[in-house]
């Protein structure tokens, strides 16, 4: 049960199902026999009870030794549940940002400070020769590999409490979970993971190795480049001397309108753009989509969905790399008009700044006005 209940529930509060045992027995049932992965989220341990159930009556059925059925997040996995997950073939996707996000809030009010070490119990794991990803859980966490990778090496917690010295990993095996180990979790091991030949060539390039820093400092290494498919998508120009080609430069640039340096384009950067104005017609004053480009990421969020990249400054040109989209379901003219700025996003040619308005171009026509209060 929690150490401290919400507001109304009883003593023993521990939490709720999504489904009975009977509801999720069928969509087990269902998912194996047809040879289906599952990706069950499974917050607290009794859920992962529920899902060994569940798993082992649906192996019974349907006998399979390689579904990579996928635990998301575990974050309270149990010493006694590790010999299961095994048995059942059961992959772990865990969440070692948590220790620092939320580490102290588990420790005080949640689970109490003896269960709150065991968090992501990546320890657990290893002892057992098991494979696992680590991840961020994008949106709620922003998307940034170098955090997460120290995070699952340090175990800090915002107040510097090591969460679970035991759980911590090295610097290599940290990489694994993001590289190898979720390609297969994914059944992606052919192509991605590791660099080798008959591999899709995406790599990263960073200012530092993880691997030699101290651990303390690995949150602060930079991406000098991240390459697609043989394909730099975001050079660090300043760093690298770099440039791109001139298919990349037209399909994904911004031209700065008139003369200016370095510094004037950087007038954007560090500052949260409201959206005003859409294709020439005033937004609502409510959940109006913002913008916002600092420390090479892009990030534009409206209201409930978040579109995110990155981006770069050469001369009088910023260059976005590709944008993704963590959508969840929202009201629809939410969603239509994210996807609107999504479209406009792309099809910006040229920019400028007048003071707090950033004016965003298509073809010499303007197709966003954004205000920034700063």
């Amino acid at each position: 049960p929690y150490v401290k209940v919400p507001a109304g529930a009883e003593p023993d509060y521990c939490g709720y199902p999504a489904f009975t045992d009977e509801e999720l027995t069928k969509w087990m049932m269902l998912a194996y026999k047809n040879n289906w992965q599952v990706f069950a989220h499974c917050g607290g341990d009794a859920a992962l009870d529920q899902l060994i159930r569940t798993a082992r009556a649906a192996t019974a059925a349907y006998p399979g030794d390689d579904r990579r059925t996928t635990i998301i997040h575990g974050h309270f996995i149990r010493a006694d549940q590790v010999p299961a997950i095994k048995e059942l073939g059961l992959f772990p996707a865990e969440y070692p940002l948590h220790t620092f996000n939320w580490g102290d809030w588990h420790r005080e009010s949640v689970v109490g400070p003896e269960r709150a070490e065991n968090i992501s119990p990546t320890g657990w794991l290893l002892e057992n020769n098991l494979k696992f990803s680590i991840h961020s859980d994008a949106p709620v966490i922003f998307p940034d590999a170098m955090a997460l990778l120290a995070t699952a090496v340090n175990r800090t917690t915002r107040t510097g409490h090591v969460l679970g010295p035991q759980h911590r990993l090295t610097p290599l095996v940290a990489l694994k979970a993001m590289t190898l180990w979720p390609a297969y979790q994914h059944f992606e091991e052919m192509t991605k993971g590791s660099l080798e030949v008959g591999k899709l060539a995406d790599l990263v390039i960073l200012d530092k190795n993880p691997l030699t820093v101290d651990p303390e400092t690995i949150k602060d290494i930079k991406i000098v480049e991240t390459i697609k498919e043989g394909v730099t998508v975001y050079p660090a120009v300043a760093s690298t001397g770099n440039r791109l080609t001139d298919k990349q430069r037209q399909a994904i640039s911004w031209h700065f309108e008139g003369a200016c340096d370095v510094a004037h384009v950087g007038d954007i950067a560090g500052k949260e753009w409201t959206l005003a104005e859409l294709n020439g017609k005033p937004v609502a004053s409510g959940n109006r989509p913002t913008l916002r480009f600092e420390d090479g990421r892009v990030a534009a969020f409206g209201g409930i969905n978040r579109l995110s990249g990155t981006y770069t400054l050469e001369g009088n040109t910023l260059t976005l790399g590709a944008l993704v989209s963590t959508r969840v379901v929202g009201a629809p003219e939410l969603v239509e008009q994210e996807a609107n700025l999504a479209k406009v996003l792309a099809a910006v040619d040229s920019f400028k700044v007048a003071g707090s308005e950033l004016v965003l171009s298509s073809k010499g026509r303007a197709v966003a006005i954004l205000r920034s209060g700063k």
